[in-house]
């Protein structure tokens, strides 16, 4: 005699009933482990503070305890070479492309100056002519247009802003509101940066000659004509001007008259403006010497040779000169000696100058298009921030705690150190 299977005899309710029977304590379960999950997850704050404050009362806490308020939490985020602010121009302005045989237009371009900073005031030039003001907070205050291509780097006094153009004139604006108070024409491009001190602003004209004005109204008060074409800023110690040629000739012209005191004979193009410090006077000249001069009479002290061309001018910290070539490398020769204390190479070409804050730190573009921060004792790199953009001129610091720097692109770019 066969028997049937237990559950061919029941019906289908009774088997659905037993289903539901065996279904029940599973999504008990698994309402159970969901509902303790949702408890850890709440719970888990109020674990991590007690962790933190038994770890504050057993001395495990520090500067970047997780006990942090919000706000101080946020501030010990904090890096050096974050960007604070970027400003891009974009006026729009026209040149001649020689490859078209047309007049192209464009709009924004290429910062072509080094930045200079006054009151808290940002003054830059732009590709197409335009020099612009910005606050310190990177919002445009004003800017001027020039009949130009390019201008020159500004020098900014009290009440008097100079910058020169490639439309051959020097201009006089208002330093708070880029108003136009003068301009003086020449007969070839501005495009060096001029020397303001007292009542004169002494600035070069590229075929060749020296302009002594005044700075309240431009009155011409002396001319100085050279046997060579000007690429060198004037620098002055209040009474001597100091102008490079481009025949390698370093000038010393009188500051009240405009007569030659006494020049120097290099063997190479001077195209970077010297530097004084005390009586003495470093001069870098194109194929890669740094001439210590004594200021008063131009007699040479030492001389050093640098590896590659110089385009811009030492900056002087301290006991050491800090110089940049065009074969990428940072120097730091000994003002006293002319002994190197030791260089840096950065990338394939280094063509802006350097400024150095007072704690020490060298912030210089580069060509890799890179903001370099170094140690001025050891050359060490302290920091770097890629930029995306070559950077061409020098940087410049922004009250107590801000660098900002120029790109190829057009960009300005503010970030804390």
């Amino acid at each position: 005699m066969t028997h049937a299977p237990a559950d061919s005899t029941k019906s289908p309710v009774q088997k659905a009933y037993r289903g539901s029977r065996m279904r029940g304590p599973i999504i008990l379960l698994a309402v159970s482990l969901l509902a303790i999950v949702v408890i850890a997850l709440l719970v888990y704050p109020e674990w991590q503070k007690l962790a933190n404050i038994t770890a504050g009362a057993t001395g495990l806490s520090g500067p970047s305890a997780p006990t942090l308020k919000p706000k101080a939490r946020l501030a010990a985020k904090k890096t050096a070479l974050e960007t604070i602010w970027s400003f891009k121009p974009m006026h729009r302005w026209r040149y001649w492309d020689p490859f078209l045989s047309k007049n192209v237009e464009q709009q924004g371009g290429r910062v072509c100056t080094d930045l200079t900073v006054s009151e808290g005031r940002i003054y830059f030039g732009s590709e197409g002519g335009v020099l612009y003001c910005l606050s310190s907070s990177g919002k445009p205050i004003w800017s001027f247009e020039s009949r130009g291509a390019k201008v020159s780097t500004p020098a900014v006094t009290e009440d008097r802003l100079f910058f020169g153009s490639d439309d051959n004139n020097l201009y006089a604006l208002e330093p708070k509101t880029g108003r136009l108070v003068f301009n003086f024409r020449t007969d070839s491009e501005v495009e060096t940066r001029p020397c303001a001190v007292g009542n004169t602003v002494i600035f070069t004209a590229k075929k060749g000659i020296v302009f002594a004005l005044s700075s309240k109204f431009g009155r011409l008060l002396w001319s100085f004509g050279c046997d060579s074409t000007l690429s060198s800023a004037p620098v002055t110690d209040k009474r001597l001007v100091f102008i490079g040629t481009d025949s390698g000739r370093l000038l010393a012209l009188s500051l009240a008259t405009g007569d030659l005191v006494w020049s120097f004979q290099t063997q190479s193009p001077i195209r970077a403006r010297p530097a004084i410090q005390g009586e003495r006077l470093f001069v870098p000249c194109w194929t890669g010497e740094l001439f210590c001069l004594s200021k008063p009479n131009g007699h040479e002290l030492f001389r050093t040779q640098l590896d590659g061309f110089i385009a811009s001018g030492p900056t002087l910290f301290k006991d050491r000169a800090l110089v940049s070539t065009l074969a990428g490398r940072v120097y730091a020769v000994s003002t006293r000696r002319g002994n190197i204390i030791w260089s840096r190479k950065l990338a394939e070409v280094v063509e802006a100058s350097s400024v150095v804050s007072p704690e020490g730190r060298v912030y210089v573009g580069a060509w890799d298009a890179t903001l370099h921060v170094l140690d001025a004792g050891t050359g060490k790199s302290v920091a770097a921030r890629g930029l995306g953009s070559v950077v061409s001129h020098a940087a410049a610091l922004l009250g107590q705690d801000r660098v900002i720097v120029g790109t190829k692109s057009g960009e300005v770019i503010c970030l804390r150190r």
